[in-house]
């Protein structure tokens, strides 16, 4: 296959859909992002990248502290809101019907909407352009047990997270495979 050499910007996908929360009681906001990840296993690390003029931006500077907010499908509109509306401009979480709650080893927002929360404190902030990339250690995983399978592992069939592939939201529609399975055709 012969490949081209494009402008395609943006062209890594899927990303999760997930909502970013910052800020104190009474000052934070919720933003939406796809460019988050876990990155390193051993202490818990998450990251997110965020563009310096949102409003989360300054709170995360601030207060040292995120939360990474995992929706399931049926917030999509809100999703959606979180991610074009400035928390300039209106209570995001109002608008959208979100609950923000303190986070409880942060005291960071998070949404009792959403049913996996990561809280993570703040070890590195790496200006990477229009973006700093924020890198978290995990104080706190916060699950409703109503989404867990068996072995006490995540049941995705019934959490149906959010995929963003631009400029479209999904979710699973099929496994097709699971980590490890080639090693029985070896």
């Amino acid at each position: 296959m012969t490949k081209v050499e494009t402008n395609i910007n943006n062209s890594f996908y899927p990303l999760p859909a997930i909502l970013v929360t910052a800020g104190k009681k009474g000052n934070w906001n919720v933003m939406t992002a796809a460019w988050a990840s876990k990155i390193c296993m051993e202490p818990p690390t998450l990251c997110v990248a965020v563009r310096k003029e949102r409003l989360t931006h300054p709170l995360i500077v601030e207060h040292g502290t995120f939360a990474l907010n995992i929706p399931t499908a049926d917030l999509v509109e809100a999703v959606d809101i979180c991610g074009v509306v400035s928390g300039r401009e209106m209570d995001k979480f109002e608008r959208c019907g979100l609950t923000p709650i303190e986070g409880p080893k942060t005291g960071t927002a998070i949404i009792e909407e959403c049913p996996v929360v990561f809280e993570c404190e703040v070890t590195n902030t790496v200006n990477i352009g229009s973006h700093d990339l924020f890198i978290g250690k995990v104080v706190s995983r916060l699950v409703d047990p109503e989404y867990m399978g068996e072995h006490g592992k995540m049941d995705y069939d019934i959490l149906k997270p959010l995929i963003y592939l631009s400029p479209h939201y999904t979710t699973f529609e099929e496994i097709i495979a699971t980590h490890g399975f080639s090693k029985k055709l070896l």
